[in-house]
């Protein structure tokens, strides 16, 4: 059953899907087929210190060579916020805290379709260690990328 398959998928953006072939996961096409069908559940990361944002430049699609938040796909067995923390540490090196859920967003590409959880949360420390694989560089920045919006509401 294909369904069967989806949920035994451990991939995250930035690993060479033919290593995973390897280990007994299922083929690069059958895999790019079901990414077509399904709508992949992520979670992004905004980290929040001394009133500044962590940005990391892209090394991967479909964010290569722009400064961007850290994230990606929910693993089968992980809650959101595990692949929170999850997905800091891969990036960044850094431990998160204090998680609060934020937001969310829907984002058609041409062959597939993401909804992510996105998270606001600060760091332990001020160590930060790149994985080259995903990200070039990093930087505080006063502003969030262009696709994300802090929206005040009024409260009556």
């Amino acid at each position: 059953m294909i369904l069967n398959k989806v949920l035994r998928i451990h991939w995250s953006i930035g690993e060479n899907i033919s290593n995973n072939v390897k280990k007994g996961f299922i083929p690069e096409k059958l895999y790019r087929q079901i990414e077509k069908s399904v709508i992949t559940l992520c979670v992004d990361v905004i980290i929040k210190k001394d009133g500044e944002y962590l940005l990391a430049k892209r090394v991967l699609k479909p964010y290569k060579e722009r400064w961007f938040i850290p994230g990606g796909r929910v693993l089968r067995g992980e809650t959101i916020e595990q692949a929170a923390k999850r997905k800091a540490f891969e990036e960044l090196g850094v431990k998160i805290k204090n998680l609060v859920l934020c937001g969310y967003n829907e984002t058609v590409f041409r062959d597939r379709q993401d909804f992510t959880m996105i998270f606001i949360a600060e760091m332990y420390g001020n160590k930060i260690t790149l994985d080259s694989k995903q990200n070039s560089t990093y930087k505080w920045s006063k502003k969030l990328p262009p696709m994300y919006r802090v929206i005040k509401i009024k409260r009556k």
